[in-house]
């Protein structure tokens, strides 16, 4: 499996992870944004494939992909940082707990 394939492997998880949620958070928001932004690139059946999807999900989420990229601008602006949204415990001790 080369990088590409994984990857594409990955967004659809993603996709389908977001295609559940009817209430997006701003971790889903900013992950709709991206693939958007990725999937506009390229120009195949893959494409065209992951985009319909993506205009399903924030078409059922009451939002254009306007309004999407308008929102995903704010929350960059406001300071957002990927960890700092994290639930995932990351790092060497993350398997430690306090009793």
């Amino acid at each position: 499996m080369n990088y590409n394939q994984a990857q594409l492997l990955d967004d659809i998880r993603t996709i389908d992870s977001l295609a559940i949620d009817t209430a997006p958070g701003t971790t889903d928001l900013i992950h709709a944004g991206r693939l958007f932004n990725r999937y506009k690139q390229s120009n195949d059946e893959i494409r065209r494939i992951m985009i319909t999807r993506l205009e399903q999900i924030i078409l059922g989420w009451s939002m254009t992909e306007e309004e999407l990229m308008l929102e995903c601008r704010r929350i960059w602006a406001s300071g957002y940082h990927p960890l700092a949204h994290s639930t995932e415990n990351i790092g060497s001790g993350s398997d430690y707990q306090d009793e």
